[in-house]
């Protein structure tokens, strides 16, 4: 049973007690590892366990359930975000996010979405060198690469998730 438990959070205006999704073992691992005290003790003395079954099992549930869906519906031209949110965004957050978490499955370490590109040109290999690039364009505020539509780079930056969701399962022996 994990010791991680939310006090509160809030999300714009909304304030909710005892909830929070903004607490979970990444989260935790990465307020104890790097976390800066604006007053009171430094969070590396404050005896966090950021759990490190947990955090794995959370990684790989993540992927296998939101990233899985969020796939599935990027696939049928249907990513679950708002439809307001250019669609060059939500193919970055996708192609750099999923990464992030296979990276924290293979050794624990949580990484920026920047460093998350290139591990996965490091792990995927060049059949994704170029939805890896166009995520990486878009992070580092240049132009988009040239190339095809933007369903078909949505198309593939779910074919990508999945392949990233694939090969975290083989990694935990799912």
């Amino acid at each position: 049973m994990s010791q991680i438990r939310p006090a509160a959070s809030h999300t714009g205006p909304a304030f909710a007690v005892g909830s929070g999704f903004d607490v979970y073992p990444v989260v935790w691992k990465v307020f104890r590892e790097a976390g800066v005290a604006l007053r009171g003790s430094e969070p590396a003395t404050l005896g966090l366990d950021p759990e490190p079954e947990t955090l794995r099992q959370w990684n790989l549930d993540n992927l296998n359930g939101y990233w899985r869906r969020w796939a599935d519906g990027a696939s049928r031209g249907k990513p679950p975000t708002s439809p307001f949110t250019p669609s060059r965004w939500v193919r970055a957050w996708a192609v750099l996010g999923a990464p992030r978490l296979h990276r924290t499955l293979a050794t624990a370490e949580v990484i920026s979405k920047e460093q998350a590109g290139v591990y996965a040109m490091d792990t995927f290999g060049p059949r994704w060198s170029r939805v890896i690039d166009d995520a990486l364009a878009y992070w580092r505020a240049e132009p988009e690469p040239p190339g095809p539509s933007a369903s078909e780079r949505l198309a593939d930056a779910a074919a990508f998730v999945r392949e990233v969701i694939r090969s975290a399962n083989a990694i935990a022996g799912s």
